[in-house]
């Protein structure tokens, strides 16, 4: 039977937290079972995070092998001129489902 678990970001959500979260998942699943995380990058001021990237590497250093990205577009998001007319600044408007699988 699937489950699902949902975490939102927030303050307390850095990569020890992470860490700690996806190692009470590894023992859950049975050798070659399937996880799929939904994440979506983030800015912070004028930094860029690549959530997705950090995640996947960090799972595949813990006993998962990244099987897929699918890119989950959310087009009920709004298009904004972000920082318009002085610098370029993307709207983010889509999210990545990791779907790994355990080593095993």
């Amino acid at each position: 039977m699937p489950r699902l678990f949902r975490f939102g970001l927030s303050a307390g959500w850095d990569r020890t937290t992470r860490k700690h979260v996806f190692q009470l998942c590894h023992p859950l699943l049975v050798p070659g079972g399937h996880v799929c995380i939904v994440v979506g990058d983030f800015r912070e001021k004028s930094k860029y995070h690549m959530l997705h990237a950090d995640l996947a590497n960090s799972l595949e250093q813990r006993g998962f092998s990244l099987k897929g990205i699918t890119i989950l577009y959310q087009r009920h998001k709004r298009i904004f001129p972000y920082g318009y007319p002085y610098a370029y600044v993307p709207n983010l408007h889509h999210q990545y489902i990791l779907i790994l699988r355990k080593d095993g």
